[in-house]
């Protein structure tokens, strides 16, 4: 490996890169959320049978408002859902637009609601035991919002009994703060894509952007043994779970991994390239978020390093989907913009598939762009 992965992955320090929020450099972004110290002027929430109106009037006047450690954990989880359930006030977005500006302002309004932590576990009665708490936090108590606490459990959970992936009998166990999949029409896509490919000739392949490492094991599965994949990621905490995920597969030493932005200094050319970019035009705010929203210049910059990295004869596959279209977030697909304007490639091949059904619990919203929704799979070549 490159580097260590595990250096950065702690307080204060940094990891995945929102890839161009200035012109054409990566920003680093912060892999933990922030931990306060105890501090007396933050008011404690009244006993749990008077606490959802009190603590609501609290919150909604800009105050914070901290757990103290006699709380039970069941109904701190109670508390929580009835704050959430005040901040929609029965509203029903009805469209992508609108639900991001209620996620936003109920994150706004609940990350004040504290909680404290110490030696890795909520300091409720009953809190659960979190292995990403001590490594951030230290063993000391701190105070930790309630939304990131739940953002750290969820991680440790899935961490623990690992995300499936379609045709591969391998799991990831990612790390806190990075990106893995949990829609997977693409992933099949792309997999499929392999097994029907005659692939006998790479002898070098790159995952670009690799995160929690899912396109590096598809690759490792379908390539020829005698193949080497480089995996880079500029997220610490992504490259740390997947070379734990390599180890315990036995596949180390069939892939080498990079704490670099797309391809790292010294490799190529690749007879392969694969990338799952972000499908969101945005600009992120946290490393999870970099994996999702693509800011100005991302494409660019991509196709340019894929450009200088793809050997003469290779094949660049790029996962999309036609979410941000359908949700009118978005007019341009980047891929069809560097096809018709870019002069670095030509298209070799492209497929689409529908996304699974939608389920009737979703949003009227999400069902609308559910239903018409495509993930695709381009498959690219160097213009003579």
């Amino acid at each position: 490996m490159s580097s260590d992965p595990q250096k950065g992955f702690g307080p204060g320090r940094t990891g995945d890169s929102a890839r161009g929020q200035g012109k054409d450099r990566p920003v680093a972004l912060p892999l933990f959320p922030p931990a306060i110290s105890p501090e007396p002027e933050i008011r404690e929430a009244p006993p749990c049978e008077e606490a959802p109106g009190r603590v609501w009037a609290i919150l909604r006047a800009g105050e914070r408002v901290q757990l103290a450690p006699e709380w039970k954990w069941d109904r701190a989880l109670a508390l929580y859902g009835e704050l959430k359930r005040r901040v929609a006030q029965d509203r029903a977005p009805r469209t992508f637009q609108e639900d991001q500006a209620l996620r936003a302002e109920r994150r706004k309004v609940l990350s004040r609601l504290l909680l404290p932590v110490e030696r890795g576990r909520a300091a409720l009665r009953g809190g659960p035991q979190v292995g990403w708490l001590e490594r951030a936090y230290g063993a000391e108590r701190r105070l930790l919002s309630f939304p990131d606490f739940l953002g750290l459990n969820g991680a440790w959970q899935w961490h623990l009994r690992g995300a499936p992936l379609p045709g591969l009998p391998w799991k990831l166990h990612p790390w806190y703060a990075a990106y893995f999949p949990t829609r997977t029409e693409h992933l099949v896509l792309f997999d499929r894509w392999l097994a029907e490919s005659d692939l006998r000739r790479v002898r070098a392949a790159a995952d670009a952007g690799c995160g929690a490492g899912a396109l590096t094991l598809y690759l490792l599965k379908r390539l020829p043994r005698e193949a080497r994949v480089d995996a880079a990621d500029l997220n610490p905490a992504a490259l740390g779970g997947l070379a734990e995920d390599l180890r315990r597969y036995g596949l180390a030493e069939r892939a080498r991994l990079h704490q670099a932005d797309f391809f790292p200094k010294g490799t190529g050319p690749f007879d392969l390239i694969a990338i799952n970019p972000p499908w969101i035009p945005g600009r992120p705010q946290s490393a999870i978020e970099a994996a999702v929203y693509y800011p100005p210049g991302f494409f660019e910059r991509f196709f340019s390093a894929a450009a200088e990295r793809l050997a003469p004869e290779g094949l660049l596959i790029v996962l999309f989907s036609t979410f941000a279209r359908e949700a009118g977030v978005a007019v341009e697909n980047p891929i069809e913009m560097e096809l018709d304007s870019g002069g670095r490639f030509v298209l070799a091949e492209k497929r689409e598939a529908p996304v699974a059904p939608p389920r009737r619990r979703l949003a009227p919203w999400l069902r609308r762009i559910r239903g018409s929704e495509r993930v695709q799979l381009w498959a690219l070549r160097k213009r003579p």
